[in-house]
């Protein structure tokens, strides 16, 4: 039946585009079309399904959409009918412009190649001109803008607190003021504080780990995949991949090298529920490879060690991300399950049950 429904969905659009009198409109009907088999195929989290009903109203109000503007409403609206966990949903504006000033400066440092299939994707030039065209909300992030973020530090009697709400690339810049501070700590304890970490760069928090040990770590995890576009973004980063696109797997291999700088034992990793993707990734680690204790509520998750996937609709170029991998289980349950995160309780339950 869910054949059917797209041959029958196929011949429509083309029969739209010989005789409909605005034939630009095929454009976003077959994009449309493109958005949902992608998803459907390759998206590893997906839960649920529109049915075929809904997807004939979106297709409908297609029809008569005569605007760039309208159609990403529309597809945006469609995307919510879609149960899907982890990292997903439709590129507004904002989000294009700080993704691509993320992977551009990423590029330029050479932490990653100009290949790289997301930094490909935000780099084209048609999709340039797609978000340059038009303006959701009338509003457009400068190109040129930068995030004010910076990581709290702090000195608490024997324990050296850093808290970090963002692993946002930018910042890279600010690990030469932990270095400095931590010139001065005398104490041996340190509480890493990612609670309310959405994530960002799994590149800030492996820094950070070869700072704080003199340890080098080498981690392997289970990645899982399916869909034939799914695996070709892991295939362009040069991972092996076991299986076909039906169901592949690989075995993601971190690497972090130390510093030599310092080598502190007693290393804690405050998490929560809304502790998320790179900030997931970091807490997995910790506790599978020992570098710090982790402590505080069962993480929401979605951590892999790979981006999500940027896919461009092909013929209006706009974005979309989704998980193209993930992993099992998707949480990561701490070390020592406390309910209250407060660094205060935090550091009272360490020195107290002398974790």
């Amino acid at each position: 039946m869910k054949k059917l429904f797209f041959i029958f969905i196929i011949i429509l659009a083309i029969g739209i585009g010989c005789f409909y009198p605005y034939k630009e409109n095929i454009r976003y009907i077959l994009d449309y079309l493109y958005f949902v088999d992608v998803v459907e195929q390759n998206s590893f989290y997906l839960k649920n399904v529109p049915n075929s009903y809904t997807k004939k109203i979106y297709f409908n109000k297609l029809i008569d959409c005569n605007s760039m503007s309208d159609f990403y409403d529309i597809l945006s609206e469609f995307s919510l009918n879609y149960e899907i966990d982890g990292h997903y949903g439709i590129v507004d504006n904002a989000s294009y412009r700080s993704m691509q000033r993320i992977y551009m400066d990423l590029v330029k440092d050479g932490t990653v190649n100009s290949s790289n299939w997301n930094y490909q994707q935000l780099a084209n030039q048609k999709v340039f001109d797609c978000y340059s065209k038009f303006e959701k909300n009338g509003e457009l992030l400068d190109e040129n803008s930068k995030k004010n973020v910076k990581i709290d530090c702090n000195y608490n009697n024997d324990f050296f607190v850093m808290k970090f709400d963002t692993f946002d690339i930018s910042l890279l810049d600010s690990f030469v003021l932990i270095e400095n501070q931590l010139q001065n700590f005398t104490g041996d304890k340190i509480i890493i504080d990612i609670s309310n970490n959405k994530g960002g760069s799994d590149l800030i928090w492996q820094k950070l780990v070869s700072i704080l040990s003199d340890d080098d770590y080498i981690y392997k995890t289970k990645i899982i995949g399916r869909g034939k576009l799914s695996k070709k973004y892991v295939d362009s980063y040069g991972i092996n991949t076991i299986g076909d696109t039906s169901s592949f797997f690989y075995m993601d291999n971190i690497k972090i090298k130390t510093k030599g700088l310092y080598n502190f034992d007693n290393i804690y990793l405050i998490v929560s529920n809304e502790t998320f993707s790179a900030a997931d990734s970091f807490a997995r680690f910790s506790e599978s490879t020992g570098f710090a204790s982790v402590i505080g509520r069962e993480t929401s998750g979605f951590g892999t060690g790979l981006d999500p996937m940027i896919v461009k609709l092909p013929l209006t170029n706009l974005l979309f991300v989704l998980d193209a991998v993930g992993k099992n289980p998707i949480t990561t349950i701490p070390d020592y399950p406390v309910d209250d995160i407060s660094v205060e309780n935090v550091m009272n339950c360490i020195l107290k049950n002398h974790y």
